[in-house]
């Protein structure tokens, strides 16, 4: 267990960093607006002036996968060396499939000596198992999924700000409107929004104050959806050391 442990430990160390740094990330993002009027109509422009996520955030997310899923690995040859110590376990892994009779057609390869009693308790943990839910959102499906694409490509994100957006723009009169977006608003794009109030009370200087909760998700589609980076390395990261590692510990005692 002790190089389960130690991978654990700095899966645990990459999750505090990236959490740190993706906080630190979206409170330098500097918001701007502009009011905009055509003598008919009026508008804000919203849009930030870096919404792209640093690579390095990526790369985090990239060396926190691999932990958890090296630890997985190692935790199958800690099973096979409790029999047989100087065991090389070559090929055998932690198996995780998203359809049963992939699992039907591996499961012996992958698990080759691991104690008997150990196998039906890996077997519960599958994702194609699961009893509720997709086996594709399962958080080892995820992690395999993320752990592959980090082999071969960067795992790009995105910034999106959530439905908390609102604005509020005092007008030449002195009055107070306060403007609520319902839907996300994505930031990559300059962001339009329409704005109910006639035009002549926009002329002149208008204060405007934004605010809204920012997060940063994947690019890339998944079955992690449109949910928070840290979200989804959150419930892997739980996934891995709070159900199945607890699950399989009593072997080494």
């Amino acid at each position: 267990m002790e190089s389960v442990d130690a991978k654990i430990s700095r899966a645990g160390e990459h999750l505090e960093t990236l959490t740190a740094e993706i906080y630190s990330f979206l409170q330098s993002a500097k918001r701007n607006t502009a009011v905009k009027v055509d003598g008919q109509h009026a508008w804000i422009t919203w849009w930030l002036d870096d919404p792209h996520p640093p690579i390095r955030l990526s790369v985090l997310v990239g060396d926190l996968v691999f932990n958890l899923r090296s630890a997985l690995d190692n935790l199958v040859c800690g099973l096979i060396r409790t029999a047989d110590p100087g065991n090389k376990c070559r090929n055998t892994k932690f198996p995780i499939f998203v359809k049963a009779e992939r699992w039907q057609k591996n499961w012996r390869e992958d698990l080759k000596g691991v104690p008997a009693e150990a196998q039906p308790i890996i077997k519960s943990l599958q994702p194609c198992f699961r009893e509720y839910g997709s086996p594709e959102t399962h958080p080892l499906a995820v992690l395999n999924k993320l752990c592959n694409i980090d082999k071969h490509r960067a795992v790009l994100f995105t910034t999106r700000i959530d439905e908390n957006v609102r604005f509020l723009l005092r007008t030449n009169d002195g009055e107070e409107h306060p403007i609520e977006v319902v839907e996300p608003v994505y930031t990559e794009n300059v962001v339009t929004i329409p704005l109910n109030i006639p035009p002549a009370l926009l002329l002149g200087t208008v204060n405007v104050k934004s605010s809204g909760t920012g997060y940063i998700t994947f690019r890339e589609a998944g079955p992690w959806g449109d949910s928070p980076v840290l979200d989804v390395m959150l419930k892997c990261f739980g996934e891995v050391k709070e159900r199945v590692i607890p699950r399989l510990q009593h072997f080494f005692r």
